[in-house]
């Protein structure tokens, strides 16, 4: 939602510049998510709340109980914050960005959702699919570059590979 309300308002007032940190952070939430929703199935790491301890996996599930590892609250806050950090290029910006994803981080610890270890792998997560999705693009000499694009459009979304 917050990508494509950043991406919205750049493309209302003709701001390339916004839009594409709008696609970036949509793509930092999915390409993370996805990471994060496959590493929960495979690891079945059981929440704190369920009292069977931080050593207790049950592989391949989709109990609610047993898919506490990476945490994807703290996935999609890490990822956002790094899109944002690298576009904005403000300490206190980034500052502001990075204390609202790990107070999300806490939160998630204090709820009694995620043990320490989800968090900081998820933070992890989402800070390198986000810090990698919005780094400065370098020109490949290559001729065997692919390249895609997944951008919102008036039909749903596109996706685009360049070859």
């Amino acid at each position: 939602i917050i990508g494509g309300g950043i991406y919205s308002y750049g493309l209302f007032f003709k701001d390339d510049y916004v839009r594409e940190t709008g696609r970036m952070v949509f793509e930092a939430v999915l390409y993370s998510g996805i990471i994060t929703n496959v590493t929960k199935i495979i690891s079945g790491r059981s929440r704190p709340y369920t009292e069977r301890g931080p050593y207790f996996y049950d592989m391949f599930t989709f109990d609610e109980g047993s898919l506490s590892l990476p945490s994807g609250h703290t996935t999609v806050g890490f990822a956002m914050s790094s899109v944002l950090a690298n576009r904005i290029k403000n300490i206190y910006a980034t500052v502001g960005l990075y204390t609202l994803s790990a107070v999300t981080s806490l939160s998630r610890i204090y709820s009694d959702k995620h043990w320490a270890s989800d968090v900081v792998l998820a933070s992890a997560i989402g800070y390198f699919v986000g810090d990698y999705i919005s780094s400065e693009k370098k020109p490949c000499n290559s001729k065997n570059k692919v390249s895609y694009s997944i951008f919102p459009n008036i039909n749903g979304l596109s996706f685009i590979i360049s070859f």
